[in-house]
């Protein structure tokens, strides 16, 4: 009993689970869980699938201003392909001077504008062929017909 008492005159006003905040962790776990709750409801429920001419309705889009978009893509798909090349350079030059931070930030940022640019070719494929939700093979059988000149599934 003595030992108790001493122990809380000693030890008067340390309190880890206050410093910790272990209270407040706990509730912003629970909300966390309740957030990731209510997303995976959703995710999990069944999509409505929705036509690209009704796509072009919802956003109020006509034939000139279906081309522009496609213009802009490709514009912003060469952007980012020559933006990429650079930083590719620039990365071999700071990896050969010895700044590997540098370096692995120009690998970041290239990768980066090489998704940017894969994300706007599939924009522009789409638009293209007037489907939503074209898969990653069907562009590739696009993108490998498109450079092998006629040499294609022949379709």
């Amino acid at each position: 009993m003595i030992f108790g008492k001493t122990f809380k005159v000693i030890f008067f006003g340390v309190r880890p689970k206050k410093w910790l905040g272990t209270e407040r962790l706990k509730e912003e776990g629970k909300a966390v869980k309740q957030i990731y709750g209510s997303l995976a409801s959703k995710v999990s429920a069944k999509k409505e699938s929705i036509t690209f001419e009704e796509s072009m309705k919802k956003y109020n889009l006509d034939e000139a201003g279906l081309k522009v978009r496609m213009r802009n893509a490709l514009y912003i798909t060469a952007f980012c392909l020559l933006g990429s090349l650079f930083t590719l350079g620039y990365m071999f030059l700071e990896f050969a001077n010895g700044l590997v931070i540098a370096g692995f930030m120009c690998v970041m940022l290239t990768l980066m504008l090489w998704v940017y640019a894969l994300r706007e070719h599939m924009n522009y494929f789409q638009m293209k062929r007037r489907k939503l939700g074209c898969t990653v093979k069907e562009w590739l059988v696009f993108v490998c017909k498109k450079t092998k000149k006629g040499k294609g599934t022949g379709k």
